[in-house]
């Protein structure tokens, strides 16, 4: 009798989840590229300063537990740029900034003069979002561009 008393609690909370996600639909935060600037020059790397938006178009607060990007600059791919914890309000925006340090040898050495005189240069981000919602963390791919 326990056994089918316990089968029954799990098809209930099954059910309850079922009905909650259906209620909380959690739409995919939007990650803008605002901008990105390359500074710092040194004999072996350089600095570029990333600057994003990221938009919740929720009616409720999220938490994205990690942002794993890759930068890409004019197709050739770099460095990680990862974030973490970033704390969404309902409906609203907020900026979010870091600063990777890229080897030369990411780049090319042929990328440099294009690099100092920041004209003609794409860059992108590509990687995934993971959002932690009420029924667990949730997967979004990003992709985006910015071309100087």
């Amino acid at each position: 009798m326990k056994h089918v008393s316990v089968f029954a609690l799990v098809l209930v909370l099954l059910a309850g989840c079922a009905m909650v996600s259906k209620q909380l639909p959690v739409k995919e935060p939007e990650v803008s590229f605002v901008d990105a600037t390359p500074h710092s020059f040194t004999f072996t790397s350089l600095k570029v300063d990333i600057k994003l938006r990221v938009t919740n178009p929720n009616p409720i607060g999220l938490t994205i537990d990690r942002l794993d990007l890759v930068l890409y600059i004019n197709d050739q791919k770099t460095v990680t740029a990862p974030f973490h914890n970033v704390t969404l309000k309902a409906n609203g925006s907020s900026p979010l900034n870091t600063t990777v340090v890229v080897p030369y040898t990411a780049v090319g050495m042929s990328m440099i003069g294009a690099l100092k005189s920041t004209s003609g240069i794409r860059y992108k981000l590509v990687g995934v979002s993971y959002v932690k919602t009420p029924l667990g963390v949730v997967e979004f791919p990003v992709t985006i561009y910015k071309n100087s």
